[in-house]
């Protein structure tokens, strides 16, 4: 049934069988900083895999979908205002789009010939990472966020699969069968750079997972019997067991804060969604559910938005001095879909201020208008203590 796992050592027989293994196994996630929203998860509740939605303690249990078949693999996007997730349909896999609300239903992959799931948001929402199986082997493929220039970037003769887009969007990370075990590795956007990060023989890892800040992959591993959540640096050194349980720990994803991780745990009988603190203390379980519960993603809260870019058009430039000089006399200003200048928004990092207000004094002034064009023009601008530089990416929480 999709959603559930199918260890990799069976890779050969269920192959021969026309099956593939690995599209049942794994997952791939990348952690958007951000305040700590939701967890969505796959549920089995009424005889299929669904997904649900709860707040970050277990309560508010809510179905988003409804499809008689299964619905997997979710994964939040940057805003937090979507999810995609595979969808079983028509005996094809094929990844689906909703809002976070489960409104909005779409079919971003559209390819019926073969199976598409476990997909992962880029860093700026524009492009999606998915695994494509032809047949004959699983491939790790990009496309926009509209699912058009669907390309594969991996090109490779073994199986790869369940990507995570790491939170600089400068790699991918994934899991590979490549190696007579599954093994994380890692390649640039384009699919150059192709490195093994685990380098650990008879010992089969995956899931990958980025830590906020991007310094941190967890993943889950087979070591020593059963699988077991793990961290490790980015680069693959100081691999770290998080978890040491004789039940199956898996499919790791960190909170947006990066304090914590939530991950699927079958140590009460059944698969059940847990979250522990990110050195593994404090391992709880907050879906309490008798059904099969899996495959948690962690919704970030909050836009990344350029500090400074007053109109979000992706730059910090003399349009955002003239509407801050336009707000400060009073006139009329149009910031489209960022907040309104002048409202107090929570920077993440930074005690909350007027959005405008660039140096963080407290009001939005014709000052914030200098030093917005003195960053245009590449002169030094000085800031406030804890106030975001102008340019770089903020976590902005209306």
């Amino acid at each position: 049934m999709p959603g559930r796992r199918i260890v990799l050592p069976l890779l050969i027989m269920l192959v021969t069988a026309g099956i593939s293994a690995v599209s049942q196994s794994g997952a791939g996630h990348t952690a958007f900083t951000g305040q700590n929203g939701k967890i969505t998860f796959v549920a089995q509740r009424d005889g299929d895999d669904e997904i649900y939605v709860m707040d970050s303690d277990g309560s508010n249990q809510t179905r988003l979908t409804s499809n008689p078949t299964d619905d997997y693999r979710p994964a939040w996007a940057p805003d937090g205002m979507r999810i995609a997730f595979t969808r079983h349909i028509n005996d094809d896999d094929e990844i689906f789009v909703i809002n976070a609300d489960g409104t909005g239903l779409t079919n971003i992959s559209n390819n019926p010939s073969q199976d598409d799931y476990c997909a992962d948001w880029s860093p700026d929402g524009s492009m999606i990472t998915f695994t494509r199986w032809n047949g004959v082997q699983d491939q790790i493929y990009v496309m926009n966020a509209d699912g058009s220039e669907q390309t594969n970037i991996s090109n490779n003769a073994g199986h790869d699969w369940c990507p995570a887009w790491s939170t600089d969007g400068t790699k991918i990370a994934f899991g590979s069968y490549r190696d007579d075990n599954a093994e994380i590795y890692v390649m640039n956007p384009d699919g150059s750079g192709q490195t093994n990060l685990t380098n650990t023989p008879s010992v089969d890892e995956e899931s990958p997972a980025w830590s906020p800040d991007g310094s941190k992959i967890a993943y889950d591993s087979s070591f020593p019997v059963h699988e077991n959540i793990f961290v490790m640096n980015a680069d693959g050194t100081g691999q770290t067991a998080l978890t040491d349980d004789p039940a199956w720990d898996q499919l790791p994803d960190w909170s947006p804060d990066g304090k914590m991780i939530v991950f699927s745990s079958r140590r009460d009988g059944n698969w059940e969604i847990y979250v522990m603190n990110a050195d593994g203390t404090g391992q709880t379980n907050i879906s309490n559910s008798p059904t099969h519960d899996e495959a948690p993603s962690w919704q970030p809260v909050g836009q990344q938005l350029l500090w400074g870019d007053n109109n979000c058009s992706g730059s910090a430039d003399p349009i955002d001095s003239l509407l801050t000089l336009r707000y400060d006399a009073g006139l009329n200003t149009n910031t489209g879909d960022c907040p309104d200048l002048g409202q107090v928004v929570d920077v993440q990092s930074a005690s909350p201020h007027p959005w405008g207000d660039v140096d963080c004094s407290g009001d939005v002034t014709p000052v914030d208008s200098l030093k917005i064009l003195r960053h245009d023009a590449g002169l030094s601008v000085a800031q406030e203590e804890e106030c975001p530089a102008i340019g770089v990416e903020a976590i902005v929480v209306e």
